[in-house]
């Protein structure tokens, strides 16, 4: 465990609340929540999606993890499928649910929780309503798919929940959503594996090239699992979008400056599993706009691996490791 006077602030943390698993009983919904003692299987168009135990509903579960692995502050969203399969009227609902749960495990461990909000983006104008909700519940976070069931994140429509963002300097946490991959990606359970970041470097593309952040440049986006693979392309999105005009007119989008301005704006998480994407992640972002992250409670809890994964790092300084700990209470809004 580490010590006490040191903050480690985990980015990426899921949870199913209870409460949203209760409102999954429909057997004709596309998401169906299996209850089987203390667990439930999450069924998702007939095919089990992830087994959920009490370490993603229980806060005293979560809690003796964390103390394991010398995690000070989780910062909890909705993981998939969030609420983006539902139609208008259950995603309002379902993220009233999951908002209000959030806050009350906020509310009982405040210095181990913080709130990152649900949004029913399918309804523009109640997810603006849901946003002055939550302001004023305390959530300092909302999370965002990387699409909303095929419209993109640079869709105009989203134009007025992205402007009450700004207005009350809530960050944004973009988690791969359910992705839109061939039949062939989904045996091996590949669809995560490779869809996931493929969604987001994407999700990421479209930001900047649709224009989003000229429109609403307050905003601040943090991309889950490093970008996913933006990194990786991020030298040919620049290049090509500068070279390729001739050959492939409208390349790149045209956002109003360049785009490697976009990119050293955002955020990273550091939901990594090797000392040499660390590295590279490091050389990509900088150390100011990395956030450590765990994914938990997926893959076993990974949280003390991810811990002891940076403190190896003895290539870095010790006051960056320290600061990746703690950089999420920077891109979150203050309190």
């Amino acid at each position: 465990m580490l010590p006490k006077s040191r903050s480690v602030v985990d980015i990426h943390a899921h949870i199913y609340p209870l409460g949203y698993l209760r409102e999954l009983t429909d057997p004709q919904s596309p998401v169906v929540a299996v209850p089987d003692g203390e667990d439930f299987d999450l069924m998702i168009r007939g095919h089990r999606f992830v087994r959920v135990t009490p370490a993603f509903y229980d806060a005293d579960v979560r809690l003796r993890s964390m103390d394991a692995a010398g995690v000070t502050t989780q910062v909890l969203s909705l993981s998939p499928p969030m609420v983006y399969w539902a139609d208008e009227e259950r995603a309002v609902r379902l993220s009233r649910i999951v908002n209000d749960e959030l806050a009350t495990f906020a509310a009982r461990h405040p210095d181990r929780f913080i709130a990152g909000g649900t949004l029913p983006l399918q309804t523009p104008d109640a997810a603006v309503e849901e946003i002055r909700r939550i302001v004023g519940m305390g959530h300092r976070m909302v999370a965002f798919p990387t699409h909303l069931g095929g419209v993109d994140l640079d869709d105009p429509s989203l134009d007025p929940v992205y402007a009450e963002l700004e207005a009350h300097d809530l960050p944004i946490f973009v988690h791969p959503y359910m992705p839109r991959v061939p039949e062939s990606l989904k045996q091996d359970r590949f669809d995560p594996l490779i869809g996931f970041p493929s969604e987001t470097g994407f999700a990421a593309l479209r930001v900047i090239s649709g224009g989003v952040l000229d429109r609403h440049p307050g905003l601040r986006f943090c991309w889950s699992h490093l970008g996913g693979t933006l990194p990786f392309i991020a030298d040919r999105f620049t290049s090509l979008s500068r070279l390729g005009a001739e050959d492939f007119p409208g390349i790149g989008g045209n956002p109003e400056r360049p785009h490697e301005e976009y990119l050293a704006r955002f955020w990273y998480d550091l939901v990594v599993y090797s000392d040499r994407t660390l590295r590279f992640g490091f050389e990509f972002a900088g150390s100011d706009h990395l956030m450590f992250g765990t994914d938990c409670p997926f893959f076993s809890d990974a949280s003390a691996l991810m811990v002891g994964l940076i403190d190896d790092a003895t290539w870095m300084p010790e006051s960056q490791r320290e600061a990746v700990f703690a950089n999420a209470e920077r891109f979150l809004r203050p309190v």
